[in-house]
């Protein structure tokens, strides 16, 4: 198939030529990419390397084909793989977050491509709670539902970026860990689907690295120390079942009945940050402040990469109006995530109370423009902009 004849008019594939000398990356979209954009576009248009972005109608999980091509998954992926090879130097690599994630897995695997990248991948579709469940907007393909079937033999190199923060995530790790040919990685103290704690946000770069060295990747320089576990029996499975469940129950509000079952697997993961902090957030959710606190520390002290414990402590020192000490830890969780809209959004309203008005301004913006459609976040920075408007104008009267 002659991809290119296809472009024209395309709104679910673009090609960023750079080098015949260059492998080529397919680069599959997250969901709810608007039609004729594509997750990572300005991340990776200037990568160096050659890249196939790619998106997706209906939030399909790719199960349905490539939009314009074949619309059948085999098919498309063999194509799609083949017309890389001759564009590139013959290197072949997918990488994908989320829905993204199960497309660059799956394809990577049926079109015999030579490694790739996922971050947050489901592993099978449809279950109750999941994002799949929530976000596709068509009948599920019963043929593409499972990914384990087509990756479990897979014996080239691959990256499985599992953030254990994420409940949901945490299935992925139960379902592959027993495949030695599947190289799982869990990050600690990292939300879905893992971005969030690596070092300056750099994830083009470990993909570059990926690339260039035929799936080989030192990735360890792109984490904190602490963060990066190869140790996939970490959590047990009636642990993991225990989180999804806990999941489910927060989702129907049934907040007693979360808690419970965080509290009934205990001695399996208390001395687990990730662990202690989902029971802080139960406690927070039945109005047991105490215990929310309690646990969130131990969060934090198991890891000190932890930055969401942080976060929530450094909220409740705010609501006691402890702002000194409510300023202190949400510049700490800032300085190990430094791209949390809510952080950012809570740095403002703590600035705004120590009267440090340009600070606090400075903040207000950053949250709306690292997650623009946020409402509560708008409505931060109008609410403080109304003030200092007022502020403003009362100096103007004594001038």
């Amino acid at each position: 198939m002659n991809i290119r004849s296809l472009l024209d008019g395309n709104d679910y594939i673009h090609i960023k030529f750079v080098s015949s000398d260059l492998p080529v990356v397919i680069a599959f979209s997250s969901v709810n990419t608007s039609k004729g954009k594509f997750t990572f576009f300005n991340s990776l248009k200037n990568i160096g390397l050659n890249v196939i972005f790619i998106n997706d109608s209906d939030n399909r999980w790719y199960t349905y084909g490539i939009n314009g091509l074949n619309l059948d998954v085999r098919k498309d992926a063999l194509d799609l793989v083949s017309f890389a090879r001759e564009t590139g130097n013959g290197k072949v690599f997918t990488f994908g977050s989320s829905m993204g994630a199960y497309a660059a897995a799956l394809y990577c695997s049926l079109g015999n491509a030579d490694g790739f990248i996922s971050f947050g991948a489901e592993v099978t579709l449809g279950i109750e709670g999941s994002r799949s469940k929530i976000h596709m907007k068509v009948p599920f393909n019963e043929d593409y539902i499972n990914l384990v079937q087509y990756i479990k033999d897979f014996n080239k190199p691959n990256l499985i970026f599992v953030p254990e923060n994420d409940d949901l995530d945490l299935l992925t790790l139960k379902a592959l860990r027993d495949y030695k040919n599947l190289n799982i990685v869990l990050l600690s103290s990292s939300s879905h689907p893992g971005f969030d704690i690596i070092r300056n946000n750099n994830f083009n770069s470990i993909l570059l690295d990926f690339c260039l060295n035929d799936g080989y990747l030192n990735h360890t320089k792109y984490f904190e120390e602490g963060i990066l576990s190869n140790d996939t029996n970490i959590f047990s499975d009636s642990v993991i079942t225990a989180f999804y469940q806990h999941y489910l129950y927060r989702l129907n509000k049934q907040n007693e009945d979360s808690l419970e079952v965080l509290l009934e697997v205990s001695k399996l993961a208390v001395d687990s940050s990730s662990y202690n902090l989902r029971l802080g957030d139960a406690y927070r959710r039945i109005g047991d402040m105490n215990n929310a606190i309690v646990n969130w520390k131990k969060s934090e002290n198991l890891c000190a990469q932890q930055y969401e414990a942080t976060a929530k402590i450094a909220a409740e020192d705010f609501k006691k109006g402890n702002y000194k000490k409510a300023l202190e830890g949400i510049n700490n969780a800032n300085a190990i995530f430094p791209h949390s809209a809510h952080q950012y959004n809570m740095k403002g309203k703590i600035h705004e109370k120590m009267t440090d008005y340009t600070v606090a301004e400075d903040a207000y913006r950053k949250a709306t423009k690292i997650n623009p459609g946020n409402l509560n976040f708008k409505k931060s920075l109008k609410s403080f902009i109304a003030n200092d408007i007022a502020r403003k104008a009362k100096e103007l009267l004594v001038l």
